[in-house]
């Protein structure tokens, strides 16, 4: 796909809201070859990457990233514009456009039923242009796990202990250097596991596993942490167990062998936790901020049951 292409598409969606755009692409996308998918994410890549400049930088990280995808999908017009006219960017500061970011890994999942995994050329993300004075990144990442990769999501109004969240993120690196757990892998279908982990008690249970030539992606939505734990578990023991239960509904529809014995439980010091803390406190205060701004545009009662 070439950029008159890529800007065709985005164009024949102006006319819908901006936040039914990304899954109108979708549907287009997913009626076209392959080599199309891949292509429009490397074109909205090398698009994204045009604004990453500091005379663009109306925000800061993922912030900066999502107003940058809302200038992509107000249109080649508009997009030419703010790249001409930079701080025209700020008007699409509200603007809820993240989506855009999954529309060519949705599809291509959807029309082949196997992992994404495909990686643009440039990077998207904030701060990774040359124009910041530094080494343009490609689009790889610069760390890579030696077999697993782990990820979690939340549903609105969600929230898991530092204790848990830190403890399941040294078992995991735990997991991802040992040698024996990393032979245990050789007999999967890819030499790669990413797992996704979702806890929301709005969605509905769910097990998925995809399988691709280097990747392996498992999907498990369960709507609490610990799920598979006892009741009076300890957080540190049902991040354990949730992960012990996922990577065991993942091998069994994988019909791996047994899993090697797991490593020990981590101890935490008492600065990570104290940062893992303040971090569930600044995102709480975020989330408190965005319930006020779609309370005081929808009402009360809209933003995950809140008052």
């Amino acid at each position: 796909m070439n950029s008159d292409d890529f800007w065709r598409l985005i164009d024949g969606v102006l006319d819908l809201p901006f936040d039914a755009r990304a899954a109108r692409l979708v549907d287009l996308l997913a009626v076209r070859a392959e080599g199309d998918i891949t292509g429009f994410e490397d074109r909205l890549a090398e698009a994204l990457h045009r604004l990453d400049t500091p005379a663009h930088a109306v925000a800061h990280g993922d912030a900066f990233l999502y107003i940058r995808c809302a200038a992509v999908l107000s249109g080649s017009r508009a997009f030419r514009r703010i790249v001409e006219d930079p701080p025209s960017l700020l008007a699409l500061a509200d603007v809820e456009a993240e989506d855009l970011l999954f529309v060519a890994s949705t599809a291509y999942e959807r029309v082949t039923d196997r992992p994404w995994e495909h990686r643009a050329p440039v990077s998207y993300e904030s701060g990774t242009s040359a124009a910041w004075g530094r080494p343009a990144e490609d689009g790889t990442d610069a760390w890579q796990p030696a077999w697993l990769s782990w990820s979690g999501g939340y549903g609105l109004g969600v929230q898991v202990s530092a204790e848990y969240e830190l403890t399941r993120l040294h078992l995991v690196e735990a997991l991802d250097a040992a040698e024996e757990w990393r032979r245990w892998w050789d007999a999967a279908p890819a030499p790669q596991a990413d797992v996704m982990f979702v806890i929301d008690p709005g969605m509905p249970e769910q097990t998925k596993v995809r399988k691709g030539r280097k990747i392996v992606r498992a999907e498990v939505v369960r709507d609490r942490h610990g799920f598979a734990s006892a009741p009076a578990a300890t957080e540190p023991e049902k991040a354990r167990d949730d992960l012990v239960a996922v990577l065991t509904i993942t091998a069994e529809q994988l019909r791996m062998p047994a899993m090697p014995q797991f490593p020990p439980m981590p101890a935490l010091s008492g600065e990570e936790l104290r940062n893992q803390r303040q971090g569930h406190e600044e995102s709480a205060a975020i989330d408190r901020m965005a319930a006020e701004m779609v309370a005081r545009h929808l009402g009360p009662g809209v933003w995950g049951g809140m008052p």
